[in-house]
């Protein structure tokens, strides 16, 4: 009877060496070894531990004594040196790194500086692979919610960039959203007298552009003393203080529309959308407005109209824009025989250049040279 030796199948790759950062409690260390199944499973091991934590890991048998590392501050060079030769040029180094209450940053930074795959395993049993990479971002999101907790209390501007009727929908929505922070208004003159109750400070922004470049060099120096600057966006017409608000070196700007809904500017895709709503809301109202209630057959018909409402206004706008652009044109043409303003007849626009106000029909035109007249009157 012979036997067939069976065939191995593909069998689960593992860490081929792995070290652990024993940065928490004997008891959480614990937990993550069995959690993490680290024990006697035929990995090559090293554990770095604290000095004043190894003693105590020693005697709960989750690794060999010789796999236990002892760390101390001063011999951290050597250490790293110790782990690089141990991993190696491994393609299957794991380093895990036990994230508990404790800081332990050095640590957690000498983790990160050996080759291999980092992962970092909280008490809660999920593990978070991270890179130098990821670290940088989340020093750089934590770094950005410190400066704003400093900066909560600072005030925030205001554009007046709507009506009184507006603004009086966006500011109750800031002082909710943003509790504490003094609201500085900076309005037009024509808009003093109906939204400066609303603000806590208020400064009037005089017209002429002398006024806006000396505004905009203030809000250089001060750009600090502010943490955001709103600008209200909505279907008003303040479209000249609405593109100054972007010119101007203001931080952390935020549109906020008619609804009391705002976005920060700084999120190109939403800034992008709300964009193209307002445009398809300004082409498209009359449309919608003029079909309220109506079957689809008549709304077709509707837009059919309207599209060539809007065709035949073309010519006429054109021509308009050709007699704005040469408003003289017509006047210095030469006049056709018989036409009004030719010879022998009154031209109002003539008599008023001339400054001949008395010409009459029928009366003598005098030529440019002396002696050669044309006339239709009898001589006397």
């Amino acid at each position: 009877m012979s036997h067939t030796p069976a065939v191995p199948g593909p069998q689960p790759k593992g860490p081929a060496k792995l070290v652990y950062f024993a940065t928490g409690s004997p008891a959480e260390v614990a937990a993550d070894f069995e959690r993490l199944e680290l024990a006697g499973n035929g990995t090559q091991l090293r554990v770095v531990a604290p000095s004043y934590t190894a003693g105590a890991l020693r005697p709960l048998g989750l690794f060999r004594p010789e796999e236990l590392l002892p760390y101390q501050p001063a011999l951290a060079p050597f250490l790293w040196l110790r782990l690089l030769a141990f991993l190696g040029f491994s393609r299957r180094a794991v380093v895990v790194c036990l994230s508990a209450r404790q800081r332990f940053r050095f640590l957690k930074f000498l983790a990160l500086t050996l080759r291999g795959r980092v992962i970092f395993s909280p008490t809660s049993g999920e593990r978070v692979p991270l890179s130098p990479l990821d670290l940088a971002g989340i020093w750089l999101r934590q770094t950005l919610d410190a400066r704003e907790e400093r900066r909560k209390n600072f005030p925030i501007g205001v554009i007046g960039s709507a009506s009184g009727y507006y603004l009086g929908k966006i500011v109750p929505v800031l002082r909710a959203r943003y509790p504490g922070a003094p609201l500085h208004g900076l309005l037009l003159p024509q808009g003093t007298a109906s939204a400066a109750h609303l603000f806590d400070s208020v400064q009037v922004l005089q017209p002429g552009w002398w006024s806006v470049l000396r505004e905009g060099f203030r809000l250089a120096r001060s750009r600090n003393l502010y943490q955001r600057w709103v600008v209200p966006c909505t279907n008003e017409p303040y479209r000249r203080l609405k593109l100054v608000a972007f010119v101007w070196p203001l931080s952390r700007r935020q549109i906020y529309n008619e609804l009391g809904d705002g976005f920060p500017v700084r999120k190109t895709r939403t800034l992008w959308g709300h964009f193209r709503w307002r445009l398809r809301d300004r082409l498209t109202y009359q449309i919608v407005a003029g079909t309220a209630g109506r079957s689809w057959p008549l709304r077709a018909v509707h837009l059919v109209l309207y599209g060539l409402r809007l065709l035949s206004a073309v010519p006429v706008l054109t021509m308009a824009r050709l007699r704005a652009l040469h408003p003289r044109r017509s006047r210095h043409s030469k006049a056709p025989a018989g036409a009004p303003g030719a010879a022998g007849e009154w031209s109002g626009y003539e008599g008023l250049e001339s400054g001949r106000i008395g010409l009459a029909r029928g009366s003598s035109v005098t030529s440019g040279s002396a002696g050669d007249t044309q006339g239709t009157g009898d001589a006397d």
